[in-house]
């Protein structure tokens, strides 16, 4: 029998109060609909389907990779109404795994157990229950003396008793294809808006006496969320999760609260991440490395034993043994050879610096090639952009550039070449391989003493 995941998308969360709809708002790195879209994939689901409203069915595709089948429901009418849209592509019977966009703490071990315990029981209907300190305003789950499921009351209709239950429907679900089609087909509308919803189909199907069983779930993965109060407690919970994969593999995390670790980031064993860290995107950070404290890293890949000390690195690749800070800023478009050092207030930006250059002091290279063993002095400059353009500036092996120099882009530094302290090198100017230049504008010093008059 073929599993279907299906994904609730359509709502918009007016209650967020932000213009990104609740699908898409972003959780450690990743639009908060992927971590269900996770979830289904590592139980092994490979068919899914998103229900979505009109307006949002641009942004899923954009914001969402890979992006699964979408479907429309054009006015939103109720859970129940989205999933009977399935029924024109789910055709035959089939196992109907559904999952709430907005349900991010679900795992692939939560939803191989609702199906385990769904094919074990030849159910029509099980879903997640969870017991919470405080279920207020979730739907509670209603059992009989055997423990059987009686009902699922939400609590606008529930009584003072029924308050106090504390078991409460987490909101996943496997259904039993065609029978959860004809299920919502006799479910009545309810409400101003004539919505349908789903709990009713579990409330019919007990009426039905159909096999309905429950699977327990941690009471974290029951966190739904409405607010943004409640998208940062669930952002808290699977900060933890994420911080705490990385400690099992050999990361260590000297301040967990403090640190913030984007869940598609990688970390090899060994490495150190000291308070007020936060690795962001897509990066990916090698072994044996010392991050922070207060640095933050983002989409950018750092090989082994780098260092990186209250600094900003963002788009780059940084080499092995590499040492960034403090307050340095590397912004996009770097690459760092192995050994090279950017150091107190340097900054850098689409430039490549080869193996063991020296930047260490409040120096800007912009749109630069530095060759290997170059040193860049301190507060020496690039100046690449005339106003309209940005132009490049090449800088060759052992080059000594001295502090307080310009090289006014485009320019090109030979090898072992020397430019003096406060020299400025004007646009379109080679200084030659050996050669040393001083002054304003930058001169040949050629070693030749002058004769006596």
């Amino acid at each position: 029998m073929e599993t279907v995941g299906a994904i609730l998308a359509a709502g918009r969360g007016e209650r967020m109060r932000i213009s990104t709809p609740k699908p898409l708002i972003p959780m450690l790195g990743r639009p908060l609909i992927s971590y269900a879209l996770d979830a289904l994939r590592g139980a092994g689901i490979t068919r899914i389907i998103t229900i979505t409203s009109p307006a949002m069915r641009g942004e899923l595709v954009r914001s969402v990779h890979p992006c699964p089948r979408l479907i429309v429901q054009p006015v939103p009418r109720g859970t129940g109404e989205a999933v009977l849209r399935l029924k024109a592509l789910v055709r035959g019977p089939a196992t109907l795994v559904i999952i709430n966009a907005d349900d991010p703490i679900f795992e692939p071990s939560h939803i191989r157990a609702l199906l385990a315990a769904h094919r074990r029981d030849g159910a029509a209907v099980t879903f997640a229950t969870a017991k919470v300190d405080d279920p207020a305003g979730l739907g509670r789950v209603l059992r009989d003396p055997s423990g059987m499921v009686t009902n699922i009351v939400e609590e606008s209709e529930a009584d003072d008793e029924t308050r106090r239950i504390r078991e409460i429907n987490a909101g996943l679900y496997a259904f039993d294809a065609p029978a959860i089609f004809n299920l919502l087909s006799e479910v009545k509308p309810a409400g101003a808006r004539k919505e349908i919803y789903l709990t009713r189909a579990v409330e019919l199907a007990i009426a039905r006496d159909l096999t309905v069983n429950t699977v327990a779930v941690p009471s974290e993965a029951a966190i739904g969320i409405n607010n943004l109060a409640e998208a940062a407690l669930a952002s808290a919970v699977l900060q933890a999760r994420k911080l705490s994969c990385l400690m099992n593999a050999g990361v260590i995390v000297d301040d967990p609260a403090s640190v913030a670790v984007e869940w598609d980031v990688r970390v090899g064993a060994g490495t150190r991440l000291l308070p007020g860290t936060q690795l962001r995107g897509t990066s990916s950070v090698g072994r044996e490395c010392e991050i922070g404290p207060h640095s933050v890293v983002t989409d950018s890949v750092l090989g082994d034993r780098v260092k990186v000390r209250s600094s900003w690195v963002t788009g780059s690749r940084v080499s092995p043994g590499a040492a960034i800070g403090p307050f340095a800023h590397v912004r996009p478009g770097c690459v760092l050879g192995p050994d090279s050092r950017v150091g107190t207030h340097a900054e850098c930006v689409r430039t490549r610096l080869g193996r063991r250059v020296l930047m260490n002091h409040f120096s800007y290279l912009g749109d630069a090639v530095v060759g290997d063993g170059a040193n860049i002095g301190a507060g020496a400059i690039v100046a690449n952009y005339d106003g309209k353009k940005k132009w490049p500036t090449k800088i060759g092996r052992n080059a000594f550039i001295g502090s307080g120099s310009v090289l006014v882009a485009p320019a090109r530094v030979g090898d072992r070449a020397v430019v003096g302290a406060g020299a400025v090198v004007p646009a379109r100017r080679t200084v030659p391989a050996g050669a040393k230049y001083a002054g304003v504008p930058a001169r040949r010093i050629t070693g030749k003493k002058r004769r006596k008059a």
